[in-house]
């Protein structure tokens, strides 16, 4: 037979596993309730917008389309410093400006970038 001082410290043991497990249990039942709600937000916010997106995208590209058709805007590339090519959209200015720079008045560095700046505006 077990004496007293035995009994207690088998006690002491089966009540550290207890609780060692008890916690184990909630701290794993916490976690995947908190993966849960984080997927129900990440699909909220990210996989709806991206669907969202790709419309608001639809319309813009009709827009542009609509564009080129109608308004004389025109497709451009230029190639960057580093290598790679620029996409853009050349958009006229309908009416010109009281104040613009002229190819006189400026060095050729200067209008070269001035016209850059104007095709991708």
């Amino acid at each position: 037979m077990q004496s007293k001082a035995e009994s207690q410290i088998s006690y002491k043991k089966h009540w550290r596993r207890w609780l060692l497990a008890i916690t184990l249990i909630v701290a794993l039942g916490l976690n995947g309730v908190g993966m849960f709600i984080g997927n129900i937000i990440y699909k909220e916010t990210s996989v709806l917008h991206s669907h969202l997106n790709t419309q608001k995208l639809a319309r813009f590209n009709r827009l542009l389309e609509n564009g080129k058709k109608e308004k004389q805007w025109e497709d451009v590339s230029i190639q960057a410093r580093l290598g790679y090519p620029l996409h853009g959209t050349y958009i006229p200015i309908p009416k010109p400006p009281k104040r613009h720079l002229s190819s006189s008045m400026v060095s050729p560095k200067v209008a070269q970038s001035a016209c850059t700046i104007q095709i991708f505006i």
